[in-house]
Formats: structure tokens, sequence, C-alpha cells
């Protein structure tokens, strides 16, 4: 009897094998064993579910499948790398990243029960109990990880410990030391200038930071690259917003953040620039956008505010292109972590070479003009109600967070009062609303919601 090749032959498989040998009936304790095989089986906390070449085998057996299986290794990566990614920089788990985590936990599981003999239908008590310690034991290693679990003490690591953990992918002394020593995260080398030599990234220049040394190593090493991100982006994410004094203008007064906290910033901002000309000099991009991601995040409510204030003169006036007012301010700061080393002409020009940077700058730049609409059409007398408030800055560039927050509270305050519906705004808003929608129900690439915004704004429709 020949393998079963696709995924619904597998499933097919997997669940007569679940039902028993034969023909028999199967017991009550047998049908209930797969729903408690999915409850009780590892779900691998942190870590994202693994298939081994093994496991590709048996779900593609023939020689002619060799292709197959190999696509699906580079999905599988892919998938990997945007489960690190997600927790790391946008705080939370995405619905994609989820469900291809369900997807690949869900074939390991089928390829193995697919190799057992049909008989074999319900686990015995034994290995539910095996189960059961496989997912404590992997708990653990995620408490340990997290350093919940007798971490060494922080005065016993040096900068050697932390270099040495990248060498070797440790990752789990890389997340102690973030836990009990983060500044060694963060400390240039000993002696060593944040200048770069403006002709050239030299070895010693890209190994001045524990990042910078991580993707010095190369691309094997981008998975350590991604923990040593990650521990700033969490780091960001951490700190409380600056309280706004209510004024506008470039003069407004913020409270700032204690002399330690403005130092680690400093030396942070200062890793991910390094770590950006470090990319682009070795020509290792695929984590470049997630440098400038966490750039944007360490800005807090300054960029971000004082932008949306900008544009929000430039709409009310109907003067000036509020798109590309919005562009420059977002290239300019983009262009502000390229300066180490790259020199004029190569900064201008990587947007346009790396897909991935120029995706995020058309997300950031949509992300503003909608900011900005919003900022002129919420209402003012309902501050208590969520609706009524500003745009979450925190949702600021990460994917079409904001594009579905404004829908939805456009659609909210619609409902509500109809009083605003004739001011200039509350059109445009609408009209732009209307573009987005006018797209159909799939999910917009950030270039094609920037081209819906801008044919409102620029009087294209």
């Amino acid at each position: 009897m020949s393998r079963p090749k696709s995924f619904a032959d597998v499933v097919d498989a997997v669940r007569k094998s679940w039902k028993g040998a034969g023909n028999s009936t199967p017991s009550a304790q047998q049908v209930a064993a797969p729903q408690s095989r999915w409850q009780t089986a590892p779900w691998l906390g942190n870590s994202f579910p693994t298939l081994e070449a093994s496991q590709l085998e048996v779900l593609w057996p023939d020689e002619t499948d060799a292709d197959t299986r190999r696509c699906v290794e580079k999905a599988l990566e892919d998938m990997k790398l945007n489960w690190d990614l997600d927790p790391q920089l946008l705080g939370q788990r995405s619905d994609a990243s989820q469900g291809s985590a369900a997807i690949v936990a869900l074939l390991s599981r089928l390829t193995a029960a697919a190799k057992s003999e049909a008989g074999q239908a319900a686990r015995k008590e034994g290995d539910e109990a095996t189960t059961i310690a496989e997912a404590s034991s992997e708990q653990s290693a995620v408490k340990t990880a997290a350093g919940t679990s007798d971490p060494r003490p922080a005065k016993s690591y040096e900068r050697h410990d932390l270099l040495r953990a990248i060498e070797r992918q440790d990752t789990t002394t890389i997340l102690e030391i973030r836990n009990f020593n983060f500044d060694l995260l963060l400390d240039s080398a000993p002696g060593s200038s944040s200048a770069a030599s403006p002709h050239g990234m030299s070895k010693s220049t890209l190994m001045q930071t524990p990042l910078g040394y991580a993707i010095s190593l190369g691309p094997k090493w981008e998975s350590t690259a991604i923990v040593l991100v990650g521990a700033m982006s969490k780091f960001v994410n951490t700190l409380p917003d600056p309280v706004d004094d209510g004024t506008t203008g470039r003069h407004r007064v913020r409270n700032t953040f204690d002399p330690r906290t403005l130092a680690r910033l400093r030396k942070l901002r200062t890793n991910l620039k390094l770590a950006i000309d470090s990319s682009l000099a070795t020509d290792q991009t695929r984590l470049l956008s997630s440098y400038i991601q966490v750039l944007f995040m360490s800005e807090g409510l300054a960029f971000i505010t004082d932008a949306i204030d900008s544009l929000c003169s430039t709409i009310r006036s109907k003067r000036g292109d509020p798109v590309d007012e919005a562009t420059q301010l977002v290239l300019q700061f983009v262009n502000a972590g390229l300066t180490t080393s790259q020199g004029t002409s190569k900064r201008r020009s990587v947007s346009s070479r790396i897909a991935s940077v120029q995706d995020l700058i058309n997300n950031a730049v949509g992300d503003l003009l909608l900011m900005a609409l919003w900022e002129l059409i919420r209402p003012r007398n309902d501050d208590d109600n969520e609706d009524s408030q500003a745009l979450p800055a925190y949702f600021f560039a990460r994917d079409d967070r904001v594009t579905t927050v404004f829908r939805q509270r456009l659609d909210t305050l619609e409902r509500r009062s109809n009083a605003t519906s004739t001011s200039y705004e509350w059109r445009r808003a609408l009209q732009v609303k209307e573009q987005i929608e006018g797209k159909g129900a799939r999910r917009l690439e950030s270039s094609e919601r920037l081209e819906a915004i801008s044919n409102v704004l620029c009087g294209r429709s």
C-alpha cells in the first residue's frame, strides 16, 4: 500500500489509525484519544514546532519529491523567522504565525501517526504521561530561557561570556544576560567609537557591538541576531510613553526618562544604526526592516506626535501635499539611521533596493496619514470612550493595524453622529475609507493602501 502524498490523504490515514485496525467499532476511550492527544501534546512554548527531514520524507516519500521537500524546508524557515520576530517586534504573535505553527505542529504529529501501525489507535496511559512530562520539560526550558529558573548571577557575566554565547548560538545564556545585565547587550567594545570609517565597514567596526558581531559571523547567525534585536525591542516596549505637556510645536515639553534609561536608549539606537550599516555592508538585509522598526519604536511619541501635528496642519489648510510631506518625514527618519558609513548616494537608494525597507516606508507613511486624518475628526468631548481617543501610537508601522482601527472607529463614529458629515476633513476620511475598502476584502499591500490614500488626499479620486 503506497504512502499518502497529499495533506488530505495524510489526515484520512491518521484518522483511520486512531479508530483502530479493521472494521471494529472504536471504544469511547479510542474516540476520545485524538482529542486528548491534541490537548496534552506539548505546544512548545516560545519555540516554533519543527518538521525533521525524516518527517518530510513520510509526507513526500518518492525520489521525485525531492524538490517539493526542499521548497517546504524553505517555507518552514520563513515561518520560523516570522514566529521569532512577532513577539519581539510586535509584542504578540500574528494570526498568520499562530496558524503556521498549528499546521506544522499538526503535520509533525500526523507523520508520527502515519508511521505507526493501524492497530495502535489510542495511546496508553504511560504514553500520555510521557507526553505530559515532555510538555513540562519544555515549559521548564522556556522558564530557564526567560531567566526565571536558577539564572547565573549578573556579576558573573562579562563581555567575553556574551560573545562566546553568540558564537555558540547559546540563546539561554543570551537571555539570562538580557534579564540580569542588559547593558552588556548594548555596550561597544572597550576603546571603540560609534563613528565608522567613511571608506567602508571594517571587520573591527562590525564587531564593535554584540549585535554587529553576530552579523559579522554570517547568515547562519541570523537567529542569534533576532534574539539580540528582540531583547532591544522588549526593552523599548516596557518603557512608558513620555507624557506630553499638551502644547504644540518643536519646543513642546515632555517628561524625560532617568539618566540611566536615556543612556541605554542612546546606546540602543547606536547599536541599531551600526546593525543597519553592517547589514548593508555584508549584504545581509533580511532583518534590515526589523532594525528600522525598533528604531521607530525607540523614538516613542516624539516622532509620531510631531509628524501628525504637521500633517494635520497641511490637510486642514488644503495647502501642500500631505502625502509628499509624510514621505519626507519618514525618509528623513530612516536615512538618519544610515548615516554612519554608507554615504549620501548609497543612502538614497537603500529604500528602492531593498523591498522590505520600501514596504516599511510605505506602511509608515500610510499610517501617519490615517492617524492625522483621525486626529482631525475624532470627538473631543468623550475622552473616556476608547473610540474617541487618538489611534494608538504603538500600532504605528506594524502591519495593517492602524488601517483596521481607523476603519472600525470611523464606522462607529458614522453610526453615532452625522454632525461632522459636512466638514472637509470628515469627507476626506470617508473617501479614504471607501478607497481602501474598494480594493476588496483581501489585505492590501502597503503600496496599494498608500495609493488609495494618495488618490483622495491628492485629489485623484
